[in-house]
């Protein structure tokens, strides 16, 4: 009689655990976009503000999975549709990241080679099931006060941080 008590209350407490995580698991994507202006591979600035929104989605309680990033134009943004990505897994929120970068390559002291400065960063946060913009945000770089591409990063992300979690807690 004990046995079957306790595997009873296994089996109760494995079930709600499950169906608990379930519950409260959201998927969040991430597509990092540059514009045609940059080089072959993704930019430095493109893969640090990818890998440490991921950490922060991670340590939010999300599953986090990215696309690879892609080329486009300023106009692919505007025109968000649910076929414009393919997922093996639906994911329940899309964070695309478009970075314009300029044509001319500038000399970096830190890095001590010549870069494709980054102008901007824009942010969208999509509901995937609904196409429902939750968040949107552009940051010129240029006109933030920080010195060094990796402070502008680090406020940019920040906000996006903080703004692209409340809006995703927010929606349900």
């Amino acid at each position: 009689m004990k046995k079957i008590v306790c595997f009873s209350l296994y089996v109760v407490f494995l079930t709600f655990g499950v169906l608990l995580q379930h519950l409260h698991s959201q998927v969040v994507a991430t597509v990092c976009v540059e514009n045609k202006h940059s080089e072959k591979l993704p930019s430095d600035a493109t893969l640090y503000m990818e890998n440490k929104l991921m950490d922060v989605f991670f340590d939010e309680g999300f599953i986090v999975t990215n696309l690879p990033y892609a080329k486009e134009e300023i106009d692919f943004y505007r025109s968000y549709r649910k076929n414009q990505y393919a997922f093996e897994t639906e994911p329940d929120y899309l964070v695309i990241l478009y970075f314009l970068y300029e044509g001319k390559k500038r000399y970096d002291e830190i890095r001590r080679k010549n870069i494709l400065p980054c102008q901007a960063i824009y942010c969208k946060v999509i509901k995937r099931n609904s196409s429902q913009v939750l968040y949107e945000k552009m940051f010129e770089l240029e006109k933030l006060d920080a010195s060094g591409i990796y402070k502008k990063l680090d406020f940019c992300l920040s906000v996006f941080n903080k703004k692209i979690t409340e809006a995703i807690r927010g929606s349900k």
